[in-house]
Protein backbone atom coordinates (compact mmCIF):
# COMPACT_ATOMS: atom_id res chain seq x y z
CA UNK A 1 0.00 0.00 0.00
CA UNK A 2 2.64 2.73 0.84
CA UNK A 3 4.47 1.59 -2.42
CA UNK A 4 1.32 2.51 -4.33
CA UNK A 5 0.89 5.94 -2.54
CA UNK A 6 4.37 7.19 -2.99
CA UNK A 7 3.91 6.09 -6.56
CA UNK A 8 0.72 7.87 -7.05
CA UNK A 9 2.08 11.09 -5.26
CA UNK A 10 5.43 10.99 -6.83
CA UNK A 11 4.31 13.90 -9.59
CA UNK A 12 2.87 15.83 -6.65
CA UNK A 13 6.39 16.04 -4.89
CA UNK A 14 8.31 16.60 -8.55
CA UNK A 15 6.16 19.91 -8.75
CA UNK A 16 6.32 20.77 -5.11
CA UNK A 17 10.37 20.59 -4.90
CA UNK A 18 10.59 22.49 -8.54
CA UNK A 19 8.26 25.12 -6.75
CA UNK A 20 10.63 24.98 -3.65
CA UNK A 21 13.69 25.22 -5.56
CA UNK A 22 12.22 28.05 -8.14
CA UNK A 23 11.22 30.41 -4.76
CA UNK A 24 14.83 29.36 -3.17
CA UNK A 25 16.93 30.48 -6.26
CA UNK A 26 14.74 33.60 -7.00
CA UNK A 27 15.49 35.21 -3.50
CA UNK A 28 17.15 38.53 -3.40
CA UNK A 29 20.64 37.74 -2.41
CA UNK A 30 23.83 38.77 -4.25
CA UNK A 31 25.30 35.86 -6.47
CA UNK A 32 28.20 34.34 -4.85
CA UNK A 33 31.94 34.12 -6.60
CA UNK A 34 30.32 30.32 -7.92
CA UNK A 35 27.18 31.56 -9.51
CA UNK A 36 29.43 34.18 -11.26
CA UNK A 37 32.02 31.78 -12.71
CA UNK A 38 29.37 29.44 -14.25
CA UNK A 39 27.26 32.57 -15.85
CA UNK A 40 24.43 32.86 -13.54
CA UNK A 41 23.34 36.47 -12.25
CA UNK A 42 21.82 35.06 -9.34
CA UNK A 43 18.09 35.91 -10.65
CA UNK A 44 17.06 32.76 -11.05
CA UNK A 45 16.15 33.57 -14.62
CA UNK A 46 16.40 31.14 -17.07
CA UNK A 47 15.68 32.89 -20.59
CA UNK A 48 18.07 35.66 -19.36
CA UNK A 49 21.26 32.74 -17.96
CA UNK A 50 20.75 30.83 -21.60
CA UNK A 51 20.20 27.95 -18.70
CA UNK A 52 18.60 24.58 -20.94
CA UNK A 53 18.32 23.01 -17.05
CA UNK A 54 14.52 21.93 -17.70
CA UNK A 55 13.42 22.43 -13.46
CA UNK A 56 13.98 26.32 -14.15
CA UNK A 57 12.71 26.61 -17.21
CA UNK A 58 9.37 24.63 -16.33
CA UNK A 59 9.38 26.44 -12.79
CA UNK A 60 10.03 29.96 -14.52
CA UNK A 61 6.91 30.23 -16.60
CA UNK A 62 4.55 28.16 -14.26
CA UNK A 63 2.46 30.62 -11.44
CA UNK A 64 0.75 28.12 -9.72
CA UNK A 65 1.41 24.60 -8.58
CA UNK A 66 -0.84 23.43 -10.85
CA UNK A 67 0.08 25.19 -13.60
CA UNK A 68 3.46 23.84 -12.55
CA UNK A 69 2.11 20.40 -12.92
CA UNK A 70 0.36 20.95 -16.28
CA UNK A 71 3.37 22.91 -17.91
CA UNK A 72 5.92 19.87 -16.71
CA UNK A 73 3.64 17.06 -18.13
CA UNK A 74 3.47 19.00 -21.47
CA UNK A 75 7.08 19.56 -21.90
CA UNK A 76 8.73 16.36 -19.73
CA UNK A 77 5.78 14.02 -20.10
CA UNK A 78 5.55 10.37 -17.65
CA UNK A 79 9.56 10.98 -17.02
CA UNK A 80 9.31 14.08 -15.82
CA UNK A 81 6.47 13.69 -13.66
CA UNK A 82 7.83 10.19 -12.50
CA UNK A 83 11.55 11.42 -12.06
CA UNK A 84 12.97 9.41 -9.29
CA UNK A 85 9.79 7.30 -8.68
CA UNK A 86 12.49 3.96 -8.18
CA UNK A 87 14.28 5.38 -4.97
CA UNK A 88 10.86 6.26 -3.64
CA UNK A 89 9.34 3.42 -3.35
CA UNK A 90 12.34 1.65 -2.43
CA UNK A 91 12.94 3.76 0.71
CA UNK A 92 8.85 2.97 1.14
CA UNK A 93 9.49 -0.88 1.17
CA UNK A 94 12.85 -0.74 3.40
CA UNK A 95 11.12 1.77 5.43
CA UNK A 96 8.24 -0.91 6.17
CA UNK A 97 10.70 -3.70 6.39
CA UNK A 98 12.49 -1.89 9.04
CA UNK A 99 9.49 -0.83 10.77
CA UNK A 100 7.58 -4.46 10.64
CA UNK A 101 11.00 -6.14 11.99
CA UNK A 102 11.47 -3.91 14.65
CA UNK A 103 7.67 -3.82 15.61
CA UNK A 104 8.14 -7.71 15.93
CA UNK A 105 11.45 -7.98 18.00
CA UNK A 106 9.97 -5.42 20.25
CA UNK A 107 6.90 -7.37 20.90
CA UNK A 108 8.61 -10.41 21.41
CA UNK A 109 10.91 -8.88 23.86
CA UNK A 110 8.07 -7.54 25.83
CA UNK A 111 6.53 -10.82 25.93
CA UNK A 112 9.04 -12.61 27.31
CA UNK A 113 10.10 -10.28 30.30
CA UNK A 114 6.61 -10.24 31.39
CA UNK A 115 5.78 -13.74 30.59
CA UNK A 116 8.72 -14.29 33.60
CA UNK A 117 6.79 -12.25 36.10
Amino acid sequence: ATAIAQFVTTPLDVVRNRVMAKSASTQSYPPSKGDMDCGRNGSGDADAENNNDSQSHVTQKASSYVDTLVILAKEEGLSGLFAGVTPRIGKAILSGAIQFATYEETKESFRKVFEKK
